[in-house]
């Protein structure tokens, strides 16, 4: 059985990759956690990386700037 990712290290992989359109943003979660790698949040389960995404985008820790996504400043918790 896989186990799930917490999003904050998703988060703190994202901060290394700089904006990306949110297909590459995907692609690169895939690539570095795996294609078939579940997530979860502390308000979320059982998630794949796209649904993580909208999560992030609907908690207003993923920001659009363009066609690009990115962390938004000071949303990242570190609990």
């Amino acid at each position: 059985m896989t186990r799930s990712i917490h999003g904050h290290k998703v988060m703190d992989f994202m901060v290394e990759l700089g904006g990306l359109t949110e297909a590459e943003l995907i692609s690169a979660i895939e690539a570095h956690f795996g294609d078939s790698q579940r997530f979860h949040t502390c308000k979320a389960n059982d998630l794949n990386a796209q649904e993580l995404l909208a999560f992030l985008k609907m908690k207003g820790k993923l920001v659009a700037s363009g066609s690009h996504w990115q962390l938004a400043a000071g949303q990242q918790c570190d609990h």
